[in-house]
């Protein structure tokens, strides 16, 4: 295959799935077993670079807004893990005019990380249900990508892991906006280029 970008992403949710653990409950372990790092907003653009080839091959258009590139303390890789899959499933959902915006937004001495996409949305009675293992709302998305409704369950156990604030936000017709929040514990300031 020419394009290793669909591998890359599959390797991750397998190395993922892998190192889940699962307690028997279905309950995942607390962010105190996590190696906590520090990570920054460049991890968002290396993944959208990533996947640029997979993106373009199904005509999607990936924006990322940003205010000011923050540091967050997190397990890095995991991190990682959640933003593709947000990503993913954006892409997935995109809608007809195949736009993505992935919006950073300084709040309150944390950071708002937006995955927008303006495609079928989701029932108010479909929301709690969304974040469970292998649930998908239709069959309305893209298959260029696909699914295997793990994405956004592997996004509840990171996010949980780390204590961090996610949701969604949509509206049936008009699209949907995924989001996490986290502490941000360094604002990088930009340097003067001479």
């Amino acid at each position: 295959f020419e394009d290793m970008d669909f591998f890359y992403g599959l390797k991750e949710l397998a190395v993922y799935n892998l190192n889940v653990p699962v307690l028997p409950e279905g309950k995942y372990l607390k962010a105190d077993r996590l190696t906590v790092s520090s990570c920054g907003l460049k991890n968002i653009e290396a993944i959208i670079r990533r996947n640029a080839k997979l993106l373009a091959s199904v005509n999607c258009n990936v924006v990322f807004e940003k205010e000011q590139d923050v540091i967050i303390n997190a397990y890095g890789q995991k991190i990682e893990i959640a933003i593709y899959n947000f990503l993913n499933n954006a892409v997935n959902y995109c809608g007809e005019d195949k736009l993505v915006i992935v919006r950073q937004k300084i709040e309150n001495k944390k950071v708002k990380i937006s995955f927008i996409d303006h495609g079928i949305g989701i029932d108010k009675k479909h929301i709690n249900d969304i974040w469970n293992r292998y649930y998908k709302v239709g069959k309305n998305h893209n298959r260029g990508i696909g699914g295997s409704g793990l994405g956004l369950s592997i996004v509840k156990a990171v996010l949980e892991g780390h204590g961090f604030e996610y949701g969604v936000n949509s509206e049936v017709g008009v699209g949907s906006e995924f989001w996490f929040s986290a502490p941000i514990i360094e604002i990088v300031e930009e340097k003067d280029e001479e």
